[in-house]
């Protein structure tokens, strides 16, 4: 057991314990791979096995990659990194359904609600997207993130209303406010 596996177990063992699950429960959640024996020693310190890893990441809501990279699959550095940003992430709330007001880009308004996993506590609408063929599917627009240089945005126009996409550069065009940083983008082909 090295120090790093230590510390991933821990952190796996106070995720477990935020979600509420028991070893039973967590194996369950895994599918049965790993066993309630095999998740103990990981929790202990045991090195998790690359399917173990995207099993727990599944099952306990923590990014794969991190999750892979916090297991040893990775460089030192990168190891000590993910095992601090899962740390992070243990008191994180769950997903859960959230319905999302839908403003339809072709029609410019909104119309309805659709629901999706996501956190509770983020403002955020859909915007359905339709474009040349193939390209038809929404994103997620939180409304509350303040953007970052060349992240995607979601502006209006002042007089029309009409939503437009963008990479934020610092502040919005003359004539647009800022709705929201997009969070998430999916297509349906």
């Amino acid at each position: 057991m090295t120090r790093s596996t230590a510390e991933l177990g821990s952190v796996l063992r106070a995720r477990r314990r935020v979600k509420g699950l028991t070893l039973a429960d967590l194996a369950r959640e895994c599918g049965g791979s790993p066993n309630e024996r095999s998740l103990s020693r990981v929790e202990h310190g045991s090195t998790p096995s690359v399917d173990t890893a995207i099993n727990l990441a599944t099952a306990l809501e923590f990014p794969r990659d991190l999750l892979l990279n916090a297991a040893g699959h990775a460089t030192e550095e990168q190891t000590t990194k993910a095992i601090g940003k899962l740390a992070a992430l243990v008191h994180s709330p769950a997903k859960v359904l959230v319905y999302l007001s839908v403003y339809e880009a072709k029609m410019g308004r909104y119309r309805g609600k659709r629901g999706r996993m996501m956190d509770p506590r983020e403002e955020a609408f859909i915007v359905d997207l339709e474009g040349p063929e193939p390209y038809v599917g929404e994103c997620i627009v939180a409304v509350a993130r303040q953007p970052e240089a060349g992240q995607g945005v979601v502006v209006a126009d002042r007089l029309s209303r009409r939503l437009s996409a963008m990479a934020w550069g610092g502040e919005a065009p003359a004539g647009t406010d800022l709705r929201g940083v997009i969070i998430r983008v999916t297509s349906r082909t």
